[in-house]
């Protein structure tokens, strides 16, 4: 997590997530999922949204979004895009760098 100093008070910086689904059957475990994650990873510095591709095709095609589902790592830098298996709970923390400090 990064952190920065600024006239004594120490900042956060927010991890912004985006993920993109189609429709909201399946999805609900694997967010629950990766809500559990970033919890356990960034202590509830976080913000998670979701869009349905199905009902906001022009934000998916604004974030170049050729697969589902996808996740977007949008903040702090760098921009990490990720798709396909959300349950190897390692493996993605490991691909967001959720374990850096």
């Amino acid at each position: 997590m990064l952190t920065r100093s600024t006239d004594s008070v120490t900042e956060v910086e927010k991890h912004v997530f985006t993920m993109f689904i189609a429709g909201a059957g399946d999805c609900r475990d694997m967010l629950q999922s990766l809500r559990d994650m970033c919890d356990e990873h960034l202590k509830g510095s976080y913000e998670l949204n979701v869009v349905d591709v199905l009902k906001q095709p022009d934000l998916a095609e604004r974030e170049g979004v050729m697969t589902i589902p996808m996740l977007v790592k949008s903040s702090p830098d760098p921009v990490i895009r990720i798709t396909g298996d959300f349950s190897v709970h390692d493996d993605v923390v490991s691909k967001l760098e959720l374990g850096r400090p």
